[in-house]
């Protein structure tokens, strides 16, 4: 099983992201927060629902009723959109390869042209 399957895409000045889905080891589970500080300085987390924040990353958790709930967060110009979009997939990739809580396991497939990424 891969680590993540996500939607990203930039429309106008809006990022939107939907995870579509994740490997439960990283899950929050009740008070327990799951957090990973990428090299680009994104925060991945797992608490409560999926969303995202200029900072932070948050993927599925406790309230698993907004698991596949699409999130935005909106920008000032298409390019800074596009910028950020790229670097939560930057982030993404790093918390996929590099979270201490993974196996050995290294699955990596990006479909570019549909927008949505697996790692």
């Amino acid at each position: 099983m891969s680590k993540i399957k996500f939607r990203i895409e930039v429309w106008e000045k809006e990022v939107v992201f939907q995870v579509l889905e994740m490997n439960e080891r990283f899950r929050s589970s009740g008070s327990k927060v799951n957090c990973f500080k990428c090299s680009n300085g994104i925060a991945i987390l797992s608490m409560s629902i999926p969303g995202i924040e200029l900072c932070s990353v948050w993927l599925q958790g406790i309230s698993k009723r907004y698991d596949t709930r699409v999130y935005t967060l909106s920008f000032d110009t298409p390019e800074k959109a596009e910028e950020y979009k790229n670097k939560v997939i930057e982030a993404l990739r790093d918390w996929a390869e590099n979270w201490e809580g993974w196996e050995e396991e290294n699955m990596d497939k990006i479909d570019c042209d549909a927008n949505i990424y697996e790692f």
